[in-house]
């Protein structure tokens, strides 16, 4: 038999789509299993959330529906694999991703993220928006919150600002001594907003610490990182606005 026949011959057709199927039905489950565990972790979030002050709706958003499947791409479907992974980082927190503490326990990691959001807002307040310092936002979240390099620059900032304070004070600079009021007045807004973050992510990992191991050496960092913020800012206000 000639080679062309062989090749056209329906036995080997049949054998070719024999040997596609499984893959065919295994790439499926994936993607429905997929599809399900992003969807009930979006419910999850969105009824915690709903009645708090955070939009848990924003986790139907495009943006949050880019990062939750790049984060369900990114790491595996096997659970006590991730909570493993997660263990692991309380010897070195500032390897815990974001995306792996979501996929194990999403509404602790949303509260965690918008705890972050608000120390982004008070990174710009402070030392501005240049690209160092936006590439701030790239680390993983401890290894932002733990990070003494940022601690110094926002020391740094902050007493180059207290040094403009006391000088509008003195001056006759209109113009500066409302610049100056403004900013120590979103100052307040941001410490306020960073507050109500830690209050939110305490109330959360507190009420999930028997079945979150990670919930009591995650607080002890996050308050930590929150009252290094807070006494910064504090410092100056204590000399400036009294």
């Amino acid at each position: 038999m000639s080679r062309s026949a062989n090749r056209n011959s329906p036995i080997r057709k049949i054998s070719s789509k024999s040997k596609l199927k499984p893959i065919l039905q295994e790439r499926r489950s994936h993607a429905f299993n997929s599809r399900l565990r992003l969807a009930t972790t979006q419910r999850d979030v969105f009824d915690w959330f709903d009645e708090s002050p955070y939009n848990g709706g924003e986790v139907y958003s495009p943006q949050w529906q880019c990062r939750l499947t790049k984060w369900g791409e990114e790491f595996d479907n096997d659970l006590s694999s991730l909570h493993n992974q997660v263990a692991r980082c309380e010897q070195e927190p500032e390897k815990l991703k974001i995306g792996l503490f979501f996929q194990t326990h999403s509404i602790a990691a949303f509260s965690l993220w918008h705890l972050l959001q608000a120390c982004y807002e008070l990174d710009k307040l402070i030392c501005g928006t240049s690209a160092p310092v936006s590439e701030w936002q790239d680390l993983r979240p401890f290894e932002y919150l733990k990070s003494k390099d940022i601690m110094s620059t926002w020391r740094r900032n902050l007493r180059a600002f207290s040094s403009q304070v006391q000088q509008s004070n003195v001056g006759n600079n209109n113009f500066e001594k409302e610049a100056v009021t403004n900013r120590l007045h979103y100052l307040v807004q941001g410490v306020q907003a960073l507050e109500e973050a830690r209050a939110m992510a305490g109330k959360v990992f507190e009420m999930r610490k028997d079945n979150m191991r990670c919930s009591y050496w995650m607080l002890d960092h996050i308050q930590e990182a929150v009252d290094k913020r807070c006494r910064a800012i504090e410092s100056i206000s204590d000399s400036n606005i009294r």
